[in-house]
């Protein structure tokens, strides 16, 4: 049997994943002109929505902060899948501060721009990489499925998860300079995936 703990932190978990699902909803399509989008040069997607700061203190009954620093503006709602469900929520201001929701799990979770993969035999390359906005230049740049881990430390195990669901896709994991690039290698090692380092020009990236 669980533990009373092991239990009450599940409760914790569905009930986030409720309340990602119930604000995803609730959020509207992102509209033109949205600053953090602005300035990555990118363009509003369906994967995305976007809330007004009030209205998601409203919805949630807390203030979702970054670093104590209450998000503000216009605010975007990035769904982090599990499986066919979203698990909880990532939520990035006009300035570019992240938050999520309380008691939601990303651990294997990610968010996908454009369309999911859908069949056993995928036939274009998988790309996994860490935050949403490279993972929307790199689907832009080459039209193939990218899925974003949203944190380096999550690359291992998203990778893993898709190579148990796809077991002889392409799968090639986008190393970022820095701290993730370790983790990047990691998570290639554990599901047989190449390491590439995207180099993103004005308008187009190489992958």
């Amino acid at each position: 049997w669980p533990s009373r703990e092991a239990a009450r932190q599940q409760a914790r978990h569905a009930a986030a994943a409720r309340e990602a699902q119930e604000i995803w909803q609730w959020a509207r399509p992102v509209g033109p002109e949205h600053p953090y989008l602005v300035r990555k040069g990118l363009e509003p997607v369906p994967a995305l929505r976007e809330l007004e700061a009030p209205e998601l203190r409203a919805l949630l009954g807390y203030a979702p902060a970054s670093e104590e620093r209450p998000l503000s503006g216009r605010v975007l709602v990035v769904p982090v899948w599990i499986g066919p469900a979203v698990s909880t929520l990532e939520l990035i201001d006009e300035a570019g501060n992240k938050s999520s929701l309380a008691g939601g799990v990303k651990k294997g979770g990610y968010w996908i721009a454009g369309p999911a993969p859908t069949t056993r035999k995928q036939a274009v390359p998988i790309l996994i990489g860490e935050g949403m906005a490279t993972m929307l230049s790199a689907h832009r740049a080459t039209g193939w499925v990218a899925l974003a881990a949203l944190s380096s430390g999550n690359l291992p195990p998203v990778a893993e998860s898709v190579r148990e669901q796809f077991p002889d896709a392409d799968i090639v994991v986008l190393g970022e300079l820095g701290p993730g690039e370790a983790k990047a290698r990691q998570a290639a090692d554990a599901s047989r995936a190449r390491v590439v380092s995207p180099v993103f020009e004005i308008g187009r990236a190489h992958v």
